[in-house]
């Protein structure tokens, strides 16, 4: 009689059991070596994931490694000091990937940001998780990132003073949003932190008795939100997004940049018939071999 009840009770537990044993078992791993990326101390380097970023861990103290607020995917990587021996960063998402990547320095690297490009792409190229979440905010902050990343172009207007210079590099459209991208230099000897940038439009031209009138303009995204350092005689990208828009011939469209801690600022006025030249956002299969590196 007690081996029937052992019997039965072995029969009814087992569905359990196997489910338990079941749920236990690890989502399945594979790794994926990357090429070598380069970094350097002066500018940061931004790698895109196509799923989110589980934990990270770095070769050596070398390099500095931080995730953006609110974009779980993306992860930032600088150089801790100047001419460090190669190493490498292991990165682990969600999707059950390990990613091994090959860190070297460079003083001026080609690229800013690497796509991490895996079996997770869709046909057209675009990462499964920009896919997935389906959010207007995740796709104009990946521009921004890709943008930063192109080479430099000489598109508009520049304005020196107190050793820094900030110029209009690029005018990017694309579904109705419009990217500008600046380039800020440092030629100074005291490094630069940007404090905040304001975007407004204003009237030309004033006249003793009328006021000016000043409307602010709010980025949807930045390449950069936090308060980037700009080492003495270095340069960084900055991009921001904006809803199309176009103004007139009596108005200019303002960006100020502020420092941190610190009376240095810089004012650029473009005008309508700059923002009217806007280029077509690159295709990045054409410029895809500049994350190849």
């Amino acid at each position: 009689m007690k081996a029937i009840l052992m019997l039965a009770t072995w029969v009814w537990m087992a569905p359990i059991i196997a489910c338990s044993l079941y749920a236990q078992q690890p989502p399945a791993v594979h790794t994926r070596l990357q090429k070598k990326i380069e970094v350097s101390a002066n500018n940061t380097t931004t790698l895109v994931f196509s799923s989110n970023i589980r934990d990270a861990d770095r070769g050596s103290d070398d390099i500095m490694i931080q995730q953006v607020s609110g974009f779980p995917s993306v992860l930032k990587v600088k150089a801790a000091r100047e001419n460090f021996a190669p190493t490498n960063l292991s990165v682990f998402t969600d999707d059950g990937t390990i990613h091994v990547i090959s860190v070297k320095y460079d003083a001026s690297p080609d690229s800013l940001c690497y796509p991490m490009l895996d079996s997770t792409m869709t046909a057209d190229g675009v990462p499964y998780m920009q896919k997935k979440k389906g959010t207007e905010e995740f796709r104009v902050k990946n521009n921004c990132l890709f943008i930063a990343s192109l080479k430099p172009e000489r598109f508009g207007p520049t304005i020196a003073h107190h050793g820094m210079k900030m110029s209009l590099q690029a005018c990017y459209i694309e579904a109705g949003v419009l990217y500008f991208k600046f380039k800020i230099t440092n030629r100074s000897t005291i490094p630069f932190t940007m404090d905040f940038v304001r975007f407004y439009q204003r009237d030309r031209f004033q006249t003793r008795r009328s006021s000016s009138m000043e409307r602010d303009m709010h980025p949807l995204t930045t390449s950069d939100e936090g308060k980037q350092v700009i080492n003495a005689h270095s340069s960084v990208p900055f991009v921001a997004a904006f809803e199309q828009f176009t103004i007139s011939d009596l108005k200019y469209f303002c960006v100020e940049l502020f420092e941190h801690g610190g009376d240095r600022h810089l004012k650029l006025n473009l005008k309508g018939r700059t923002i009217l030249r806007a280029k077509p956002l690159p295709d990045r299969q054409i410029v895809g071999a500049v994350f190849d590196k």
